[in-house]
């Protein structure tokens, strides 16, 4: 990680532009306050870019060798958390970053919150040609999560087809996955059968932005019991090795030219920066803090950081 350097911002502006992801998701944010939704923006713009792409775009030259960024928001119990998470998921796609999975609750009911929100806010109107065509969404709508008994293989299934289509078209595919073992192993094979060889086909750099909300529930290594351990060993905790296998699997090669970011959002910081390296998603590259409510912030010259204000 960098020298630690704190600092708060500003936006002056917010620059509309016609049609885009974060056009809609902002649109959808009625309920928030003029100051609420300019924290958002503000906040949202700062993650993006100097969290997830605080490398540049994703090459091989400018990125670290595995080709993985791991980072960390964190902000305070109802201050915000999954607003924030959908509102860099709006400003990535814009960005074009090329798949987005959010990891979304340990339990079924949080999950379905999280996709009912998303479908609902972040992918608001009604289905039809125009939603079918901008994105690719997975657990498909109306099916997935609406009670019927359905095997995780068809729950996370991707069409080969559909996935090498809408990354030639430079469209994304947006993935609401539970953050639970079966789930997460089920996912990792649809991406290796389905969307690997469709990315190695491709060629261009592909940017994979995984968001995993409340990080600190499952996505922590306990460092003590797991000392000295065999890696592979069942008895070991396997949600946070279950996420990492979803752009790094054990049991094939990914693409060269996958490139991914993970970015935990957490309320109790100390869960994740206090554990040992061994976790694949202990944050490395950035950690960034969500502002409070009094926080309005500074201004700040994002082409000289050399006088950035220390709090």
């Amino acid at each position: 990680m960098p020298e630690n350097q704190t600092e708060r911002v500003y936006l002056d502006t917010l620059s509309p532009s016609s049609d885009q992801w974060w056009d809609r998701y902002l649109a959808q944010m009625t309920r928030m306050t003029s100051t609420a939704r300019f924290a958002l923006a503000t906040d949202s713009t700062y993650i993006l870019d100097r969290g997830i792409f605080g490398a540049g775009d994703p090459t091989a030259t400018t990125w670290p060798a595995g080709r993985v960024r791991t980072g960390l928001v964190m902000g305070s119990v109802q201050s915000g958390k999954t607003a924030s998470m959908f509102g860099v998921t709006a400003m990535a796609l814009d960005r074009g970053v090329n798949v987005v999975i959010i990891l979304a609750g340990t339990r079924t009911s949080l999950w379905r919150q999280t996709y009912e929100r998303l479908a609902e806010q972040l992918d608001a109107g009604d289905e039809g040609v125009a939603k079918a065509t901008r994105r690719l969404l997975c657990p498909a709508p109306g099916g997935a999560l609406s009670g019927a008994s359905n095997s995780l293989q068809d729950t996370y299934r991707l069409s080969s087809a559909q996935v090498r289509r809408k990354l030639r078209e430079g469209r994304p595919l947006i993935i609401v996955a539970m953050k639970q073992t079966d789930h997460l192993y089920a996912l990792g094979s649809a991406l290796r059968r389905s969307v690997f060889d469709a990315i190695q086909d491709l060629g261009d750099p592909v940017h994979m932005l995984v968001l995993d909300d409340e990080s600190d529930d499952g996505s922590v290594l306990d460092a003590a019991i797991e000392a000295g351990q065999d890696p592979l060993s069942p008895s070991l905790k396997q949600i946070p090795r279950a996420i990492a296998d979803l752009w790094e699997p054990r049991s094939a090669a990914a693409p060269a030219n996958l490139f991914t970011t993970y970015v935990g959002y957490t309320a109790t910081p100390q869960a994740n920066l206090l554990q040992e390296d061994q976790n694949p998603l202990s944050p490395r590259d950035f950690v960034i803090a969500l502002r409070t409510p009094l926080d309005v912030g500074l201004p700040v010259d994002p082409e000289d950081l050399t006088e950035a204000p220390q709090v």
